[in-house]
C-alpha cells in the first residue's frame, strides 16, 4: 500500500512538526493533533501556540486533512518568520543602543579628564600640550563639544606671548 501523506506533509512548508494520531475504534474516529514549531525557538510567544486538533472519520481525514490545515499552517509559518525577523531587529537595536551608550560613556570620560586638567589654572601652561591633545581628541568624537572648545581657548589665552606686536 502506497500513500502520499508524508509527501503532502512535506509540501506544507519548512518547519518542525509534532504530530500525534489517536484512533478511537469505538466511535470510528481519528483525532490528529498537529503543531508546527519553528526551527529556532526565537521568541517565547511561539511556545504559546496550541496544537490544531482535528477529529473525523478515516475517509474524512484522507480527503480533508491537508485542505483543513493548509491555511492555519501558512499563517503559523508567517508568524514564525515575523517573530524571527523581529528578534533579529531587536538584537540589532540592542547592539546599536549599547554602542551609543559606550560612545556616550567614553565621551563623558574624556570630558572629565579634560575638565580635571584645566581645573588647576596654575598649570595651564605646563599642561598645554596635553590639554590641547585631549581637546582635539574630544573634538574628534564630538566636533561641537563646548568643553573642548573652551579648553583650547583657555590654552590659547594662557600661552600666547604678550607684547610681540
Amino acid at each position: 500500500m502506497t500513500t502520499n501523506f508524508f509527501s503532502q506533509l512535506a509540501l506544507l512548508g519548512k518547519f518542525n512538526t509534532t504530530l500525534a494520531i489517536t484512533r478511537d475504534d469505538a466511535n470510528g474516529l481519528i483525532t490528529v493533533s498537529f503543531l508546527p514549531k519553528p526551527y529556532n525557538q526565537v521568541d517565547n510567544a511561539t511556545k504559546l501556540l496550541k496544537p490544531l486538533n482535528l477529529t473525523a472519520t478515516a475517509d474524512e481525514m484522507d480527503s480533508l486533512f491537508f485542505d483543513t490545515v493548509k491555511t492555519p499552517v501558512e499563517d503559523t509559518v508567517t508568524f514564525f518568520n515575523n517573530a524571527e525577523s523581529y528578534m533579529e531587529q531587536k538584537t540589532k537595536a540592542e547592539k546599536q543602543a549599547q554602542m551609543e551608550k559606550d560612545r556616550t560613556e567614553k565621551l563623558k570620560k574624556a570630558e572629565k579628564e579634560l575638565k580635571d586638567l584645566i581645573a588647576d589654572t596654575s598649570k595651564i601652561k605646563e599642561n598645554a600640550k596635553k590639554i590641547t591633545a585631549k581637546a582635539i581628541a574630544l573634538k574628534g568624537k564630538d566636533i561641537d563639544n563646548k568643553i573642548a572648545q573652551d579648553a583650547i581657548a583657555l590654552v590659547h589665552k594662557n600661552t600666547r606671548q604678550e607684547g610681540l606686536f
